[in-house]
């Protein structure tokens, strides 16, 4: 997701609590986000196989996950890493939620790209998500290349792994994201390629 600072906030540094009293005071329904002390606008809408891709797999998460024992947001569900806020495509909250605003936490996090997303963008992205204590895997989905990059964090050891897909499966604990299904799902409910 890109995002471009507020022209009358520009030059305006806020904590992390001034922001929120700011977005539950100002935001209507406009997405802002906190980056380092700046309110920025988050740059939203997607294209249509964007939406279907996300849809695609918050279902399959979902209803893996039937026991209750996770939450499953899809876009709008802010979450405060180090210095930095977003809006995840998709995001899986294990326990209680930290804020009625926010998550300061995730078990994993599911970012499908979009054309304006750059590599710095993604790098910086990345490296927040990691971050968060429980987090055990990152998810960044290309539609053009059908390509899927998986950042995995085992248990047991503190370095993450990178692996690419277009299709098959992935685990992360006991859930496990059938890929094929979920391109198969968006290709049936695309009106474009």
């Amino acid at each position: 997701m890109s995002a471009q600072p507020f022209d009358e906030f520009a030059e305006v540094r806020v904590s992390w609590e001034e922001f929120l009293r700011f977005q539950q005071a100002y935001v209507g329904s406009e997405k802002v986000i906190w980056d380092d002390g700046r309110i920025v606008l988050a740059m939203t809408g997607g294209s249509e196989r964007h939406d279907l891709v996300v849809m695609a797999l918050a279902t399959q998460i979902d209803a893996a996950l039937s026991d209750g024992r996770c939450a499953v947001f899809a876009h709008n569900r802010q979450i405060k890493t180090g210095r930095r806020s977003y809006y995840p495509d998709l995001l899986v909250r294990c326990g209680r939620a930290a804020h009625p605003l926010f998550e300061d936490d995730a078990w994993l996090i599911v970012e499908v790209l979009s054309p304006s997303n750059t590599p710095a963008q993604q790098t910086a992205m990345l490296y927040a998500y990691q971050e968060l204590p429980s987090v055990e895997a990152i998810l960044f989905v290309d539609t053009a290349r059908r390509v899927i990059t998986v950042h995995h964090k085992h248990p047991d050891d503190p370095q993450w792994t990178e692996t690419q897909t277009h299709a098959g499966t992935v685990t992360v604990k006991d859930l496990v994201l059938d890929f094929e299904a979920m391109w198969t799902r968006v290709d049936r409910r695309s009106s474009f390629d």
